[in-house]
């Protein structure tokens, strides 16, 4: 039986009486492409603000901090070494705990498990406010990782079980729209907190986990707990990897972050004040500007599944990763390289949410935390190598050779991709997997 299998159909969040715990299936053999969603549930319902501010808290835990670290150095009297410490204790634990914190989603529960996580998010996140020296804070930290383990991946699992076709692609867009937005937003936020108040307010916001745990407790509907053996639970969830499309969708991805986080933020910074001299606050704007693409491509999300299909999506994403890094590396002017920026962010914005509506299309209900995560924990790998071995291009080949070749991995991508036949859309809703 399903994690949804208890909830009634037609069953209704607290908040605003919006429908949250319905299940509403496709056709057998259907994307969902010819769905669209009543005129009533055209904006995201209460149930589903708190869904996405999940994802907004769990970046508050390197871009508020960001722009307080010079204060925080200061003030605890720490080298730069130990900040870099304390901006990589909030994600180091997701790379082991997340998929755990998938199994243990199936096992008992989306709700038991997410809101006791944003529960402990937002406390150890407060807490930080009153951390009287370095191992305190990097304590605190390291917790606040740990309780924020799930953070990107719950809220989709919580999605894709009670929405499909167009409706799930739609609102898994509106997920990565908050996430894209929160990146650019809260540093601004926490610059100006800084400046008006301290280092300390900049763990103030967490606050809001509170609330967003209380709603999150009041409109997800309770799941049957499942009675099974955690040796089967796990070989069940790991059988999912044996479809075509979970593994083409999680390798592409890892591609994906290889890029964002190897090209984009560890390339481009440096190629932007070596080629065209901006500073700090250029370099900001350079890197925030793609947003715009970004969040205008994650909003429509539900159009272009329907029009498209994820495969097209996920190919065209590669095309646009490589005329971005193309036209970026060869600007004659930083205007040409913000205007590239934009090819950029529409790339990310179409590719985020497509690969998580494939994962989640093509896993059944019973394993679909684990997988997530397991989703998550691939992107991670990317966003681990990326850097490290974009970092070595830069020393050995330069900025603008380093942005070319990252074009001509794009498109290598985007020529695997197409070779493949995968991912193909999935019939809704998808029967469990069977162990090994």
């Amino acid at each position: 039986m399903s994690d949804t299998g208890s909830v009634p159909a037609g069953a209704r969040g607290a908040a605003g009486g919006e429908s949250f715990g319905e299940v509403r299936p496709d056709r057998p053999g259907s994307s969902g492409s010819d769905a669209s969603p009543p005129a009533s549930e055209r904006r995201p319902t209460p149930a589903l603000w708190a869904l996405y501010g999940v994802p907004v808290l769990g970046v508050m835990g390197n871009t508020l901090f960001a722009p307080a670290e010079p204060n925080i150095k200061a003030a605890l009297d720490i080298t730069s070494g130990q900040i870099g410490v304390l901006q990589a204790a909030t994600t180091f634990p997701g790379i082991v705990l997340a998929p755990v914190i998938g199994l243990l989603a199936d096992r008992y529960g989306r709700r038991d498990v997410l809101v006791p996580c944003m529960f402990f998010y937002a406390l150890f996140g407060v807490l930080g406010a009153l951390a009287p020296n370095y191992t305190t804070l990097l304590v605190l930290r390291l917790l606040l990782g740990v309780a924020g383990a799930g953070a990107l991946s719950l809220p989709i699992v919580v999605i894709a079980d009670h929405w499909h076709g167009r409706e799930r692609a739609q609102r898994i867009g509106w997920f990565s729209a908050a996430i894209t937005v929160s990146v650019a937003v809260m540093p601004i936020i926490g610059g100006v907190l800084t400046a008006v108040a301290g280092w300390r307010a900049t763990f103030l916001p967490y606050l809001a986990g509170f609330v967003v745990a209380a709603a999150l407790w009041q409109t997800i509907p309770v799941s049957i707990r499942h009675q099974v053996a955690v040796g089967a639970q796990v070989r069940t969830g790991l059988a999912e990897l044996r479809k075509a499309p979970i593994l083409v969708a999680m390798a592409v991805g890892a591609a994906a972050f290889f890029l964002i986080f190897g090209t984009f933020y560890t390339a481009l910074p440096i190629y932007a004040h070596d080629e065209f001299g901006l500073d700090s606050l250029g370099r900001g704007l350079l890197l925030g500007f793609p947003a715009i693409g970004s969040t205008a491509m994650a909003l429509l999300a539900g159009r272009l599944h329907v029009r498209f299909g994820s495969r097209r999506l996920l190919l065209g994403s590669f095309g646009l990763f490589a005329m971005a890094f193309v036209g970026i590396g060869l600007a004659p002017i930083v205007a040409v390289a913000f205007a590239a920026s934009l090819f950029y962010g529409a790339a990310e914005g179409l590719m985020l949410p497509a690969t998580q509506h494939v994962v989640t299309s093509w896993s059944s209900d019973r394993s679909r935390g684990m997988v997530v995560a397991l989703n998550a924990g691939a992107g991670r790998i990317g966003q681990t190598i990326g850097p490290v071995a974009v970092g070595a291009s830069l020393g050995a080949l330069g900025g603008r050779t380093t942005l070319l070749a990252s074009a001509g991995f794009a498109v290598a991508a985007l020529i695997a991709l197409a070779f493949s036949g995968q991912p193909e859309e999935a019939p809704d809703p998808v029967p469990v997997a069977s162990g090994p």
